[in-house]
């Protein structure tokens, strides 16, 4: 943790002391929840993490592609992950349960 920790913080003054040069407000808002998401769609699998932080990488990507094209509501992304870990989490528990049994 305290590697990750140190390269998320390295990466973060890279990105603003090297690429816009100063602290733009709202740079890092939504991290945190997007990690726990990332996190739970991973189910704690530290290399199941890759694939479900592009994935969700691609959604937030897509969508403000998509409200640029075609005028798509951004809002519409945070629905798509919610549905996503419904699903993804109500999987985990069904084969959780199979299991006991």
């Amino acid at each position: 943790m305290l590697l990750a920790g140190g390269l998320a913080g390295v990466a973060g003054a890279v990105e603003v002391l090297g690429v816009h040069y100063r602290l733009i407000e709202g740079f890092a808002t939504g991290f945190g929840f997007n990690a726990v998401g990332i996190a739970l769609l991973a189910a704690l699998n530290p290399i199941a993490v890759l694939p479900a932080g592009l994935f969700f990488g691609f959604l937030e990507t897509g969508a403000l592609a998509m409200q640029r094209a075609v005028g798509v509501p951004s809002p519409l992304v945070a629905v798509i992950q919610g549905l996503t870990m419904v699903f993804v989490l109500s999987a985990m528990g069904l084969t959780a349960r199979r299991r006991r049994v």
